[in-house]
């Protein structure tokens, strides 16, 4: 029973704040540690952390991968999982 509630562990303002940004569209993590950085002190670290986590929870996905010429660039979006806990939040918050 535990197990089917570990998820809510990761909640916090950080990941709160990825969530909601990303109800705005793809953003690759540079445009999120803008958009968070007016709302929170975060840094990249935790944010790449963050991002990471949600992935891995199935809440965002990999929306479109560029080719740079030193590594490759990713632009996360909301999971259809995540858009109901967005949503759920933004309800909550405003």
């Amino acid at each position: 029973m535990a197990k089917d509630y570990k998820i809510i562990k990761v909640f916090d303002p950080y990941v709160i704040a990825v969530l909601l940004t990303l109800r705005n569209g793809p953003m690759n993590l540079s445009e999120l540690f803008r958009r968070i950085g007016k709302i929170a002190e975060v840094s990249m670290v935790t944010l790449m952390r963050k991002v990471k986590i949600l992935h891995n929870y199935g809440l965002i996905r990999v929306a479109e991968k560029r080719k740079g010429p030193f590594s490759e660039e990713k632009r996360y979006k909301l999971s259809s999982r995540g858009k109901i806990l967005a949503d759920a939040f933004a309800r909550v918050l405003s």
